[in-house]
């Protein structure tokens, strides 16, 4: 029951987020709803681990938009109504 539950959370989560992508790029460009694209990314760049015979790099990066954030509010209401 509990791993029915993790997963439910993980796809309305997941849902939202790419709802929320899918939304904010088809309203990037009407005038009154621009304030839901506004946003910034969060992240780091070029970590290197070089061990002399692996040389690995890591980077990081996350866009982040007001409308992702609603959208992951309301995935979390619906999952507390759900539940």
């Amino acid at each position: 029951m509990k791993t029915k539950n993790i997963l439910l959370l993980l796809f309305l989560l997941l849902a939202a987020i790419v709802l929320s992508g899918l939304v904010s790029t088809l309203t990037k460009d009407i005038d009154f709803l621009q304030w839901l694209t506004w946003g910034d990314s969060v992240g780091f760049d070029n970590v290197n681990l070089d061990l002399s015979v692996v040389n690995i790099g890591f980077s990081f990066k996350m866009q982040v938009n007001v409308l992702q954030i609603v959208f992951i509010g309301v995935a979390l209401f619906v999952y507390r109504k759900v539940r």
